[in-house]
């Protein structure tokens, strides 16, 4: 999997997980903010490979994937 491909996952998730908090406060699905995806992938873009996939096993043992 490339670094743009692993990244995409993880902001799909997050976006995802935005959502759901949204629905768990306020009992509707929240929308995330404009561009929160793109400066999502701006932030994971600065790591290396190995970090996102770390990042990528801590959200799985969390149960987040």
């Amino acid at each position: 999997m490339t670094k743009d491909n692993l990244i995409n996952k993880l902001t799909l998730i997050d976006t995802s997980n935005y959502r759901i908090m949204g629905l768990y406060r306020n009992n509707k699905f929240a929308k995330e903010p404009l561009r929160f995806r793109k400066q999502l992938f701006d932030i994971y873009n600065k790591l290396s490979i190995d970090d996102i996939k770390r990042i990528i096993q801590l959200k799985e043992r969390e149960g987040q994937l």
